[in-house]
């Protein structure tokens, strides 16, 4: 998990019940301390028999026990110094890369140095997180409990997570980063207006955080509120320029002007866009229909489902690659949104109807294993479930298995966006190829049972291991054997 540099750790939770100086900080938190003292740039402070050193330029004040101010750096004074009650909780946390890890990527300051304390060999210290909640300071107590929900989360415990986050906001209401977090988790879990309402508090907390209103946009982005989404990235922007943001926002623009005049139809579980002049009633009625079968058939597959409405927008061809400069050999994307590509809007084909559930089942996958699919089983299942097999590509395979030129799984993690038209030929057989050697040997069960061992925490190699016992080299191995190669 990637941090931010920081000067120094600071912001320990408190073994006195009467400490003797209070150190008040810019940024609002205070830190409850035995003793201080100033050492040039540095202000050094003890906690119990550990001592700590931050730099003065973070301190807005220090008041001592007989209410001396010795430590106020130079034009701050204890009229001008932020009260406790005005905290807004820290704005010193990393923009967040993707939707996946944003929960990890969300780090305040005091977190990294409690962190130490509480978690141990990758276990939450009970008797640590005990110590805290009896020194009765509500921040540190709130800091704690979103350590601890950061480390349920990276094992997959999401229920745990969520029960820690609560009680670190009912402790500090005012701390961005568990509200953060929690929009963070929501998003992972494909909960989206619930991440929206969190990712709001954040905001609303962390307003100079683009990383804040950047998780703001992509919780409502996938919920299909795009001006929502559009404004939200704007204001992430204007804090801080990100390559990223701007390549997201882009999209977002484009989606928008092109389905200006673009219609909406809703059923139980979708909500489906159309431009109005090109397709039929009888084609919009088909393909809600179809959609709803297939989500019916694919929850009973994968005992759970998306609870959220999913959006599905139906494209002409160069609309598609307009707003999703997709490869020109992809006919259909799922990026929290069905975007497919149709030639004639007039009717269902059972090529198109073949797409839209390999493009649903992405997001099963995707509620599954929290968004952290390799791409190889995801594609692989995806094309399973929409009834395609390795015969498929004909001979392709078996040659390159025969010639050693196959790509090894473990380097099929990644999207497949980005490779040529060859190249997606071949990581698309071998995905479903691997995928079949599974199910014929384990049945479709196992394959749901990786998944989710994967929502877990663990590696695609651990979930392999631990459901079929087989680790990437012996399915490399399995593969060249069933293509009759050495």
């Amino acid at each position: 998990m990637r941090r931010i540099a920081i000067l120094v750790l600071i912001l320990l939770f408190v073994y006195s019940a009467a400490p003797a100086d209070v150190i008040h900080l810019k940024n609002g938190h205070t830190i409850q301390a035995d003793s201080t003292q100033q050492k040039g740039d540095r202000l050094e402070y003890q906690v119990g028999e550990d001592s700590y050193a931050i730099p003065m330029s973070t301190v807005a004040r220090v008041e001592s026990g007989a209410g001396a101010d010795p430590a106020a750096p130079s034009g701050v004074t204890s009229a001008t110094a932020t009260r406790p009650e005005e905290r807004r909780g820290s704005a010193a946390r990393p923009s967040m890369p993707d939707a996946s890890s944003l929960f990890q990527e969300i780090t305040a300051v005091e977190s990294q140095a409690l962190r130490a304390r509480l978690i141990r060999n990758g276990q939450v210290d009970r008797d640590a997180l005990a110590t805290i909640e009896r020194s009765q300071n509500p921040h540190f107590i709130g800091v704690a409990y979103d350590v601890v929900a950061e480390q349920a989360y990276a094992t997959g415990d999401t229920d745990t997570a969520e029960r820690y986050l609560r009680q670190a906001l009912s402790f500090e209401p005012t701390q961005a980063a568990a509200a953060g977090h929690y929009a963070a988790m929501l998003v992972g879990l494909h909960r989206y207006k619930e991440a929206i309402a969190m990712a709001e508090q954040a905001t609303r907390l962390a307003p100079q955080d683009a990383g804040m209103w950047y998780l703001l946009g992509v919780a409502e982005f996938t919920a299909d509120h795009t001006p929502q989404a559009i404004d939200a990235w704007k204001r992430s922007l204007a804090v801080k320029p990100s390559y990223r943001v701007q390549q997201l926002l882009a999209r977002a623009v484009r989606e928008q002007v092109i389905q200006t005049d673009y219609q909406s139809d809703e059923s139980a579980h979708f909500t489906l866009h159309y431009e109005g002049g090109q397709s039929s009633p009888a084609m919009r009625k088909a393909l809600l229909e179809t959609l709803e079968g297939e989500y019916d058939d694919l929850s009973n597959q994968f005992g759970s489902a998306p609870r959220d409405n999913i959006a599905v927008i139906v494209y002409n061809n160069r609309d598609f690659t307009l707003v999703t400069e997709a490869p020109t050999w992809s006919d259909g994307m799922n990026d929290g949104k069905l975007r497919i590509a149709m030639r004639n809007m007039d009717s269902l084909t059972p090529q198109v109807a073949g797409v839209l559930k390999h493009e649903l089942t992405h997001s099963f996958v995707g509620q599954a294993t929290h968004d952290r699919c390799p791409q190889w089983l995801n594609e692989g299942i995806a094309q399973l479930v929409q009834g395609r097999t390795s015969a498929t590509y004909g001979g392709l395979l078996p040659v390159l298995y025969r010639q050693n030129k196959q790509i090894p799984l473990a380097m099929l993690e990644g999207s497949f966006g980005r490779l040529s038209g060859a190249a997606a030929t071949v990581a698309y057989g071998e995905s479903l190829a691997a995928v079949e050697i599974i199910q014929s040997a384990y049945g479709f069960g196992d394959l749901v049972r990786i998944l989710q061992r994967i929502g877990s925490g663990l590696s695609t190699e651990q979930a392999l291991r631990a459901t079929i016992h087989s680790s990437y080299s012996d399915l490399d191995d399995q593969l060249k054997a069933s293509f009759g190669a050495r």
